[in-house]
């Protein structure tokens, strides 16, 4: 079952959410930083990965 924060978000979007610069995801997309995945040519991320994924960063 779906969170209730798990919608998709794009690029902008997630740039916005976590107060980065777009041109660092792009960047950083190659090594997997943030836990996107393509829906045709677009790139997405649930927002409740990248919640999971800001978690880790933190304990790190």
């Amino acid at each position: 079952m779906a969170r209730p924060n798990d919608h998709l978000l794009s690029v902008s979007e997630v740039a916005e959410y976590l107060g980065i610069r777009k041109s660092w995801i792009y960047d950083n997309r190659q090594n997997e930083a943030i836990p996107f995945f393509r829906i045709g040519n677009q790139l997405r991320a649930r927002r409740a990965e990248l919640d999971d994924w800001l978690k880790s960063q933190r304990a790190a």
